[in-house]
């Protein structure tokens, strides 16, 4: 098959499993039955996974800029927005710096460790977060009146679908413009491969797995999500969801106190050119102005380099360790810094309140902040 064919059938089979996605994914839990978390998938290769784990921890700051930007522009879809909203757990400023940093370090864990061995962090951690969203989905779904297979859920397979998006869909689109300027197609395919395994173990059945099929199929299904479901959402005037627009500020005002580039408008003023989204981006500050060419010279030139991706990694790592050993301060400075602050409810009509239990309610400080 040339190269033209293929195109064109991996854009078919894209086109065919996206209107699946948005038709009959909405309307199935977003823990699949057919998934046993416990047990590999029959197409699960050990050997190609500790491979794209490996390519992970060499590029980890490459992919964790290209994730923050999705985790970022997912809320500005009220179907990304409401499960957060209503818990009660991203109110404020400092909620959400001890989400999002327990967020980066459950990632982190996924990407060193082995997702099936049940002593491992990586199993600890995929079950708690499973267990969160079972809690949050079925409290939702109840308090909505709505049934599997007959309505439109909260937090169904179509939402797991959009959560794999944006931590690899920018990545999958915009490989260098994230920094991975030297990827072989082997390379890619590897990273794709990972977070295919990590949808599986999340409850992700594989009819509905974004990175389910060739790399070319998952691009090109990549690209349909974002052109036709994410972009139309985002680039609108005035913005369809203010709230979740609001809320991104606020986790770069809280995620500031992890590295210091992270500011709103300077990874929007990044972004925006490179998604053909329209809306004005003012840089404010001479900080906002120097970050924002450190940004682009970084993932322009310099992460060309393999020692300069690898001082990268080394460098986010080590700040989201020391941000976890001193996490306590930091909450308590952004709760005296933006006590004013807050991010109320706006997308959904009901509130759901559980137990929300975090990373490090879970797993020992010790743990969370070694490199």
């Amino acid at each position: 098959m040339d190269n033209n064919n293929k195109c064109l059938n991996a854009r078919e089979v894209a086109q065919q499993r996206y209107r699946d996605i948005i038709d009959n994914g909405k309307m199935y839990h977003g823990i699949s039955p057919n998934v046993d978390p416990n047990t590999p998938p029959h197409w699960f290769d050990r050997k190609k996974f500790a491979r794209s784990q490996k390519l992970a921890h060499e590029n980890y700051g490459c992919l964790l800029f290209g994730q923050f930007a999705g985790l970022l522009l997912v809320l500005y879809h009220s179907d990304g927005l409401a499960p957060l909203a209503v818990t009660g757990n991203s109110s404020n400023v400092q909620k959400l710096f001890r989400r999002y940093l327990s967020t980066m370090i459950h990632v982190k864990y996924w990407y060193e460790f082995d997702p099936f061995d049940s002593d491992s962090k990586a199993y600890k951690s995929l079950k708690h977060v499973r267990g969160l969203h079972r809690q949050v989905s079925a409290k939702m779904n109840a308090s909505g009146g709505r049934v599997e297979g007959r309505d439109r859920l909260w937090i169904p397979q179509y939402g797991m679908a959009g959560a794999q998006f944006s931590f690899i869909g920018l990545v999958a689109l915009f490989p260098k413009q994230c920094g991975l300027h030297s990827l072989t197609d082997e390379d890619f395919d590897s990273l794709l491969y990972f977070w295919r395994v990590i949808g599986y173990c999340l409850g992700t059945d594989d009819r509905f797995n974004l990175c389910s099929g060739s790399a070319d199929e998952v691009v090109q299904l990549c690209h349909l999500i974002w052109t036709e479901d994410w972009y139309p959402v985002i680039n609108t005037t005035p913005i369809a969801c203010p709230a979740g627009e609001e809320m991104s500020k606020g986790i770069c005002l809280a995620m500031n106190r992890v590295s210091k580039f992270i500011r709103w408008n300077v990874i929007m003023k990044y972004w925006y050119p490179i998604l053909n989204i329209t809306k004005p981006i003012q840089l404010q500050s001479f900080a906002d102005y120097f970050w924002f060419y450190v940004i682009k010279s970084m993932m322009k030139f310099w992460t060309k380099f393999t020692i300069c991706r690898k001082f990268m990694s080394a460098s986010a790592r080590l700040n989201i360790a020391i941000a976890t050993r001193f996490k306590n301060y930091k909450y308590n400075n952004l709760s005296q810094e933006y006590a004013d602050l807050s991010f109320g409810n706006t997308s959904c009509p009901f509130d759901v309140n559980f137990n929300y239990v975090d990373v490090f309610d879970t797993i020992k400080d010790k743990e969370c902040t070694q490199l």
